[in-house]
């Protein structure tokens, strides 16, 4: 990751700035704190997205990858739909009302699997990803009125788990703030999910090393998953989140106890 998220101490380790404020201001959501007591910060941030990707795939994206696949017509369907809705937090609102009912399950359900369940391609997929999710979006609200895109993309991921991430708004101000940082935009609103997310996203995943910081956490890990994308949005997620101090916190106390075998 670029060398900018750190400084070098007196001591001559590296340590972490305090990102929060940099990438979000200080209105939203506390600082981090006490991170500069972690060593190598970024590791364990990686080490934290990496193992959240598959603590989440074991709790339900993995049932719900193959719910996905099988058409959502198995008889757990709307049951898996409604753990989905549960675990995203996607209840809140006129949205998530609209889809905890039934008839706004099937239709979702209706508009999103012929677009979705269509394979995107092995390369140059990234542009026809962005496209898919903007029809999926524009048909529901053309039905519906109303605009689910964070129920959207994340659907999309279940059919194409090795080829997108999800969406979240965590993530996604994260995403807006270090593509003003890096000087790629000059204002963060210039980055909209309808416009250009999953474009900046892979630019992101492309140019800071995220590939890399991933091959890295899974050799520290038993379990080999290949979901890159969505191992980089949940790292994106816990910098936005406000709650990386104390989940890092955590990884770091449980390193403490049961650390790394690193003769693996």
């Amino acid at each position: 990751m670029s060398n900018e998220l750190f400084y070098i101490d007196e001591s001559g380790k590296k340590r972490d700035k305090e990102l929060h404020d940099e990438l979000l201001g200080d209105d939203d959501g506390p600082r981090i704190r006490n991170l500069e007591e972690i060593a190598e910060p970024d590791q364990l941030r990686w080490d934290w997205a990496y193992r959240e990707q598959i603590t989440l795939l074991d709790k339900h994206d993995a049932v719900l990858i193959e719910t996905a696949r099988n058409g959502w017509k198995n008889r757990e369907a709307r049951k898996n739909f409604n753990r989905f809705l549960q675990a995203y937090g996607l209840r809140r609102g006129p949205v998530g009302g609209y889809l905890s009912d039934e008839g706004g399950f099937e239709n979702f359900i209706d508009v999103c699997h012929p677009i979705f369940s269509q394979s995107l391609p092995e390369t140059n997929f990234r542009k026809e990803a962005q496209e898919r999710w903007n029809a999926a979006v524009d048909r529901l609200y053309s039905s519906i009125q109303k605009c689910p895109r964070s129920a959207t993309l994340k659907t999309f991921w279940f059919y194409h788990p090795s080829k997108l991430p999800m969406y979240d708004a965590y993530a996604f101000k994260t995403l807006q703030s270090e593509a003003k940082r890096l000087g790629w935009v000059k204002y963060k609103s210039e980055i909209t999910p309808e416009k250009n997310f999953l474009e900046y996203f892979y630019r992101y995943y492309d140019e800071q090393g995220c590939e890399e910081a991933i091959d890295q956490a899974r050799s520290r890990h038993y379990r080999d998953s290949k979901f890159n994308y969505r191992i980089a949005d949940q790292y994106l997620w816990l910098i936005g989140s406000g709650k990386a101090d104390s989940l890092l916190e955590d990884v770091r106390l449980g390193l403490k106890y049961a650390p790394i075998k690193h003769d693996r």
